[in-house]
């Protein structure tokens, strides 16, 4: 199926944003890869597969709640010419607690390519966060404007001039959300690409 940035559509959107050639290449390989994983129901989470009517085939999200709320408002978002799910990981390097350096590899929930840029995006609930920033303080943490931020993913993605994103719940528009997924029947299991 054809996507909005096939083709020559790709190409002048890395001519435009001024990409370089590392990054065309990362990006090339994102838009070529597979879902790394296949989002399972964990934890009370219970996992979307989202028909696209944007990206043309169907779009994973891990919870119902954090993630399929995110992927609702891309799907929506004139900004947001493609998504894709989990994509490549990705590796992060950072502090623990007590100084020692930690470099596990990532998984980020989406990889967006917007109207003037793109970049990784990992979405949870803000509860979620509240823990993660206390276990993990050099990994995650709200700044000074209240927005929840993940260093080491911003320093890797500004290697390639990309952006990495933590999306909290509490910026979902709920109502909307809720409005829009009574509009869909969403399936829990179907193939990959719609007819």
């Amino acid at each position: 199926m054809t996507k909005p940035l096939d083709g020559i559509a790709l190409q002048a959107y890395f001519r435009r944003l001024g990409f370089s050639r590392a990054t065309q290449e990362l990006l090339i390989h994102i838009r070529n890869s597979p879902p790394s994983r296949t989002p399972g129901a964990r934890r009370g989470n219970m996992p979307v597969w989202y028909p696209s009517k944007k990206m043309q085939c169907i779009i994973k999200a891990e919870s119902a709640k954090v993630e399929f709320a995110f992927l609702l408002g891309a799907e929506h978002d004139d900004e947001v010419l493609e998504m894709w799910d989990q994509p490549p990981s990705i590796p992060l390097e950072y502090a623990d607690k007590r100084g020692r350096l930690q470099r596990p590899m990532h998984t980020p929930d989406y990889f967006l390519f917007r109207a003037c840029d793109a970049g990784w995006v990992e979405c949870k609930s803000s509860q979620e966060l509240v823990k993660q920033a206390e276990a993990h303080p050099n990994r995650y943490h709200l700044d000074e404007r209240g927005i929840w931020r993940c260093p080491p993913g911003e320093a890797y993605a500004a290697k390639y001039g990309l952006t990495y994103r933590v999306w909290a719940s509490d910026q979902a528009n709920w109502p909307v959300s809720a409005k829009l997924t009574k509009r869909y029947d969403v399936p829990y299991n179907c193939d990959e690409e719609m007819n």
